[in-house]
């Protein structure tokens, strides 16, 4: 079933649990920096483009930063996709079991949150000693002389997007597991 925009107001508002308050904001505030972030980089393309073609003046760096930006943007937004329960799923099983097997629906969300939680420490674990060693060594990406820009903070955010997102899967366990013993169907 999922929440419509609707619920998940009124859950932001005064819903149940932890992920009624403030736990609900920070993902919608990263969530929120990625499409602030996605209208920038589109100004910053069109610009180039237009300096490029018009002007013969392209902006140096902007196919290397876009390329980062991409990844960073994901990332950024990946704990607001798993709380608002947008993230990839098979929708039309799931609304199947919500009418039929509502318990079944919220065991397999469960299982959902914990595989997920299970990834994303992984990538926490794969990406955090990337991060470090970018930090240290002071990695660049660019064409030395022409632009260049440090890794660091496009890796950080990887692993911090990851762990924004290991958090929202743990604190949606207890409220499907709540759901799972009253037998609704309204999982988040």
């Amino acid at each position: 079933m999922g929440s419509t925009d609707e619920e998940l107001r009124e859950t932001i508002k005064g819903g149940e649990g932890i992920e009624a308050g403030l736990f609900r904001y920070i993902p919608m505030v990263f969530g929120a920096l990625g499409t602030v972030w996605i209208v920038f980089l589109m100004f910053l393309i069109v610009a180039d483009v237009v300096g490029r073609n018009f002007l013969n003046m392209p902006i140096t760096g902007v196919a290397e930063f876009a390329g980062r930006s991409v990844v960073a943007i994901v990332y950024l937004q990946l704990a607001w996709a798993v709380v608002s329960g947008r993230l990839t799923r098979a929708g039309f099983v799931l609304n199947l079991l919500a009418e039929r097997l509502p318990r079944v629906r919220c065991a397999l969300e469960i299982l959902y949150l914990l595989i997920g939680a299970t990834l994303f420490a992984l990538l926490i674990t794969a990406s955090w000693g990337q991060f470090v060693d970018a930090w240290v060594s002071g990695q660049y990406f660019g064409v030395r002389g022409q632009f260049t820009m440090q890794t660091w903070p496009f890796r950080g955010l990887v692993v911090l997007g990851s762990a924004l997102a290991l958090l929202a899967c743990l604190a949606l366990v207890p409220v499907n597991v709540r759901r799972l013993i009253e037998g609704r169907a309204d999982v988040i």
